[in-house]
């Protein structure tokens, strides 16, 4: 996953990539994801680092990866 913006609150575009780090496909949830739904992102060594944002266009498929459209809802911590 790649941010544009930083710190947290400053990010509108978030790029993830098709594959998991396991190797999953995870495309189909990916093109789940709609305007009006919310993105959690979590530290994966320290639970009290994260970020929530709000959804605010359809995902677009890119290819090899998903772009999604946000803006900052909230947050605890350093992301």
């Amino acid at each position: 996953m790649i941010v544009a913006g930083t710190p947290s609150g400053t990010v509108t575009t978030i790029w993830v990539f098709d594959d998991s780090l396991e190797g999953l496909d995870v495309t189909t949830g990916l093109d789940r994801i709609k305007t009006g739904y919310q993105i959690y992102i979590q530290d994966y060594d320290d639970a009290s680092n994260w970020v929530k944002y709000n959804v605010t266009a359809d995902t677009v498929d890119s290819g090899t990866y998903h772009t999604l459209t946000v803006v900052y809802a909230d947050g605890g911590g350093s992301i």
